[in-house]
This record gives C-alpha cells, structure tokens and sequence, in this order.
C-alpha cells in the first residue's frame, strides 16, 4: 500500500513539473526579450479582435445601412429611474411623436415623403414640464412653463448655437467686407443662415414650422447634399429633447424681438433695453437686450 502510494506521488509530482514548464515556455515564447515594434503575441486573438462595430460604421445585415440604432421604443436609460412618476421619466420613453419627433400626425407626408411636421409648440410638451415640476413638488401652469422654458432655451441656444447663428439668431458670415454673426459663422465656408430669414418664419412653409427646427437640432438638416459644403449636424447628443423645443421657442422670440417696435415692451423692460441698446450702425443690431419676460407672446402654442 506505501509503495503504492509512494509510486502515485511521484507520477503526479512528474506531471507537474511538465505542466509548470510547458507554463514557463508558454510565457517565454511571448517575450522577445527585446523592446519591438511588432504587435505582441497573440494565443487568443478573438478575444483581442472580436468583431465589432465602430461609430457612424455601415451595416449591411440592417435595411437602412447604418450599424448605429435607435434605442427600443420605451428604452430607459440604465441609472434613471422606472418609476413612471418620477420626474423626467416621461421624457425617456420617447412615447409619442408629437412631442420626440415634431410631427403633425393629422397631417399627411408631402408628395416627395418630407413629413408634416406640427407648425407650432405641441402642447403635450408644455404639459409634461408642469407634470415634471408637479413630481418635483412645484405648482407650475402652462403659461409658468412656457416662461420658464423660454429662460432654459436662452441659456442653451447662447451655449450650443451661437457661435454659428450668432446671439441674435442673424447667422453668420461676412458682409461687405465685415464679418457678423458667430464666431465659428464668421469663418464658415459658405454663410450660416439667419433665422430672421422668411423661410424660418413663414409657418406655411415647412422649414418655418416649430416641428421642422425642432427636428434640425435633433437630426441635423435633411437630406444635405453630399457635394454640396456641410450643413448643420445632429446636435441630440448635447440638447436633449426639452431643450431642443425650449431652443425653437427662444428662436421665435428673437424673431419677435427683431420685427416688433419698442413700444410694444412695458415700460421698465424698455427701459433696461434703452440703456442696453446696441450700435445703430450695426447691420445686425436688433434687440438682444429683450427680456424673456417681455418676449413670451412670440410662443404659440397647439392645443
């Protein structure tokens, strides 16, 4: 029996001893022993180089081509929380079009497939901030949001679309040998737009539809020629989609503010903009001292 177990010690000490160094070998074989340029030793190279997709990649396995997509209709993004009362939620479900898409869906898609976009501020959007604010324990009305949506999207446009569009929303570029508008719209290889332009304005045209603004901030200008010098991006990683309808209601009241006479402002707003009135001679002077208070009849809003 000793010598059995004796002689079953020694096999297994054998084995491994030869383990240990096929072990030893195996790390030696991946060093050189010298610093390399060449790209280390690989004993397992699909867990190095497992398949995958890389941003903006294409996808040929999906119709549309794009290897990015959408989250699932309902998606809740991991941290936030799932209680449906819970302030915000309701802006994480992106539930209806109206409101995440800008979309008028009593209306019918153009004969070229553009969609109907709603004309002016759903107001489905002014209703889920009062309900953000009633979670978080405020009163607020519509009216109180519409106010204190029209602060927010001053505080974003001057961050996000300024330096292209200028404070005043005049674009960008240069005129007459000086430039105007944003920093970055100055030096833009073709002029940046100015939202005091008809097209931005006029509610019988599609581009000037709160539902259509809205979807640039979100998705970028549409159907953007390729051969053409780029046009605005998709800006839905930095303005989400409250922002984004805050950043078209601050857009209308800068239209307000540059088409309507002073007169029009209670006294003792006027009077803060009197002592903060721009250069005359200025071709892009207008009125960026407006109060927002002052400028919350440029929002209409659908019912």
């Amino acid at each position: 029996m000793n010598h059995t177990i004796k002689n079953i010690s020694g096999a297994t000490r054998t084995m491994l001893c030869c383990a240990a160094a096929l072990a030893i070998a195996a790390g030696l074989a991946g060093c050189r022993g010298e610093r390399s340029d060449k790209p280390p030793r690989q004993f397992l190279p699909d867990m190095d180089d497992s398949p995958k997709f890389k941003p903006q990649a294409e996808a040929p396995f999906f119709e549309d081509g794009r290897a990015m997509r959408k989250p699932v209709v309902g998606t809740v993004a991991f941290g936030d929380s799932t209680d449906p009362g819970a302030p915000g939620r309701t802006w994480k479900v992106k539930d209806d079009p109206v409101v995440f898409e800008g979309l008028d869906p009593s209306r019918p898609a153009s004969a070229d497939g553009r969609p109907a976009y709603q004309a002016f501020l759903p107001a489905a959007v002014l209703d889920r901030v009062v309900a953000d604010a009633a979670a978080g324990g405020r009163a607020m009305t519509r009216d109180g949001a519409l106010a204190e949506m029209l602060d927010r999207g001053q505080q974003r446009y001057n961050i996000y679309c300024a330096a292209c569009h200028g404070f005043d929303g005049e674009g960008g570029g240069v005129l007459d040998g000086r430039p105007y508008g944003g920093l970055v719209g100055q030096r833009w290889q073709t002029p940046v737009p100015s939202y005091h332009d008809s097209k931005y304005k006029d509610r019988n045209t599609y581009t000037g539809q709160d539902g259509y603004l809205f979807s640039v901030i979100r998705h970028g200008v549409p159907n953007a020629d390729p051969a053409l010098p780029p046009k605005m991006p998709s800006y839905a990683d930095k303005i989400n989609v409250p922002d984004s309808w805050a950043i078209v209601l601050y857009l209308r009241a800068l239209q307000r503010a540059r088409a309507e006479d002073l007169s029009d402002v209670p006294a003792d707003e006027r009077l803060k903009l009197e002592q903060t009135r721009p250069d005359s001679s200025r071709s892009d002077a207008g009125a960026p001292g407006m109060s927002i208070a002052a400028a919350t009849d440029a929002a209409e809003v659908n019912p």
